[in-house]
């Protein structure tokens, strides 16, 4: 039961609002005022006018990492009411997450190793929109293990933050049965942990206290307007910024925070003031406080913006992205205040039609709302529930409009990335082999022609095997239900025979069915291929095969003598390997590839 009913309205309004000020101040981003006014004309840019091949107005890496921000916090969430705390904070999760958004960025790490967030295998996310070179670098140095070490204010803390505010109101506002039968808030936040978080999460990359503090003021900010039911005021907001500058100040004490936060305020004041005079034109005023590029000005600038224009969401925006500074950024957090205050609904229609992801920025709206709804100890019943199962405790990309319980259509506004929906799709004959008594080495026959027979193949790039056999040494413990080979050393160290050391690899006969089938192996390239038959593996001499398949080697599996035999190949050299399977009536369908 939400008691404020417009809270699902003004959080979908304050994350569409940050994206839209994001696609609005994108194309100007590294223009002049004057420049931005000779291509627009003497108001500026004011309505979309920008777009992609699609008709979209794209949003930047600001959207983006408050995106994969959103994902992070409720990855963390349901990790916490699943598992309890393991040690770890929200903070460590939406860190994660933004390891998940680098990869988006470089494909840095193995696209098929475990992964945090659902939103990285959407195909629209997963292209590089200028990311910041603080963000980038930092991320880099957790990737690898090593400690961010910069003194960076920039604004690619506070652009991304807004979501920790939308979360914290939605937990005190959203009313839950409690043990005793009472209605009570999903979690009480108080103004001080949001600051808190706020400022954490903008710390994992943002160092100096100007990058981080900046975050904390603008999370904070966006949980007092979120906490308040009536008509926000000129006035109202100038109370909430004082609250937030106190919350701030008790959570965050160093000598060095203190000073950096009394900067901060004296340039939030500033704004105020400017905001407050209805004779100072807006470049004017914007000039004066800064070009947005660090944490404060970037705050400075949409607070100004947000209290001059506070009656209109289309003004508001024109005013953030029209000047020489970092157009995007002062843009989205605009967007993100202007958004919390007005509601999705009140955001003119011309903006919401044509931005770039908007289902999706809906539908992680919509979570922030629902919040995760069982624990370790109920497991997910209604359909939401499922559907968010998939999302944060099994990391698939699903859509609460197309949920079907098993494996949905996505929204048409975004689509899934290959390496993504072929791991839905072994995931779904998983499924069915659950669903019926078929025996389960046909499955695992159709898994492997899924996984591994394509015509597209890069003979210089390994086709993993993740989500079905993770390591070599599972292959025993889940023979019945995995693919048709599995290589690897035989125990930890290579197999050595006379003739030289072996690769090793293991046939599944299971997955043949009751007969001896006949198996092809090919190298890539010339090297000689040396195979060491093991137990059950004959030669397969067929003339008319050999002539029509040149470079095969045939070899019949005999499965009474050996259930799982060993194919053996010299490591001299690199090279690869296909294996296929041939069928009765003479054809080979290619099951493997394999490069090393």
């Amino acid at each position: 039961m939400i008691e404020n009913n417009t809270l699902q309205d003004r959080i979908r309004g304050s994350l569409i609002g940050g994206a839209i000020g994001d696609a609005l101040g994108y194309p100007v981003e590294f223009m002049s005022r004057k420049d931005i006014l000779r291509k627009y004309g003497y108001r500026g840019v004011r309505r979309f006018q920008d777009f992609d091949r699609n008709g979209k107005a794209v949003v930047s890496d600001d959207t983006q990492m408050t995106l994969f921000t959103v994902n992070g916090l409720l990855f963390g969430v349901t990790r916490l009411c699943t598992h309890g705390g393991l040690g770890a904070g929200l903070k460590d999760f939406v860190a994660c997450a933004y390891q998940d958004w680098l990869q988006t960025q470089n494909g840095v790490g193995d696209y098929n190793a475990y992964h945090y967030c659902w939103i990285r295998d959407i195909v629209e996310l997963n292209v590089r929109r200028a990311p910041g070179n603080t963000c980038m670098s930092a991320l880099m140095s957790l990737h690898f293990h090593q400690n961010v070490e910069n003194d960076s204010k920039g604004c690619g803390g506070v652009m991304r933050v807004a979501p920790i505010g939308l979360m914290a109101a939605a937990d005190s506002l959203v009313k839950l049965k409690g043990w005793n039968g009472e209605m009570i808030p999903r979690r009480e936040w108080s103004g001080n942990e949001v600051a808190r978080l706020g400022g954490d999460c903008a710390e994992i990359t943002h160092k100096h206290p100007l990058g981080y503090l900046s975050a904390a003021f603008m999370a904070d900010l966006i949980y007092y307007i979120l906490m308040y039911d009536q008509k926000i005021t000129f006035s109202v907001l100038e109370r909430f910024l004082g609250a937030v500058c106190a919350d701030v100040k008790q959570e965050l004490t160093s000598e060095r925070e203190r000073k950096a936060m009394d900067e901060l305020w004296i340039l939030i004041d500033k704004a105020v003031n400017q905001a407050g005079d209805i004779t100072v034109l807006d470049e004017f005023a914007i000039s004066r406080i800064g070009e947005g590029w660090t944490g404060d000005e970037a705050l400075a600038v949409a607070i100004y913006c947000t209290m001059k224009h506070l009656d209109c969401f289309e003004d508001a925006l024109a005013a953030a992205v029209n000047h020489n500074g970092d157009s995007d950024s002062t843009g989205s957090i605009c967007g993100n205040i202007m958004g919390a205050i007005i509601g999705y609904d009140a955001i003119p229609q011309h903006f919401k039609q044509r931005l770039e992801l908007r289902e999706l920025i809906v539908d992680l709206a919509d979570d922030i709302v629902k919040g995760c709804t069982f624990d370790e100890y109920h497991a997910p019943k209604t359909a939401d529930e499922q559907q968010w199962e998939k999302r944060y405790v099994k990391i698939e990309p699903v859509s609460p409009k197309h949920f079907n319980g098993v494996l949905p259509f996505m929204n048409p506004e975004y689509h899934v990335m290959p390496q993504a929906q072929k791991v839905l799709e072994i995931k779904e004959l998983f499924n069915q082999m659950q669903l019926d008594n078929t025996e389960p080495e046909i499955y695992a026959y159709k898994i492997a022609l899924k996984v591994f027979d394509t015509d597209d193949f890069n003979p210089y790039q390994p086709l993993g095997y993740h989500h079905i056999c993770h390591e070599p040494e599972d292959y025993f413990y889940n023979r019945d239900k995995m693919p048709v080979y599995c290589y690897g050393f035989d125990g930890d160290e290579p197999v050595v025979f006379s003739q030289g050391v072996f690769r090793t690899f293991r046939i599944n006969t299971q997955c043949f069915g009751w007969q001896n089938p006949v198996i092809a192996i090919r190298k890539d390239g010339s090297l000689p291929i040396s195979i060491q038959l093991q137990g059950g593996l004959t030669p397969f001499y067929e003339k008319t095969i050999n002539d029509k398949y040149p470079g095969w080697v045939f070899l019949t599996v005999d499965w009474m003598k050996w259930r799982y035999v060993f194919i053996t190949h010299e490591l001299e050299k690199e090279f690869a390997v296909e294996i296929a399977h041939l069928w009765e009536d003479g054809t080979l369908h290619r099951i493997y590839h394999l490069y090393y």
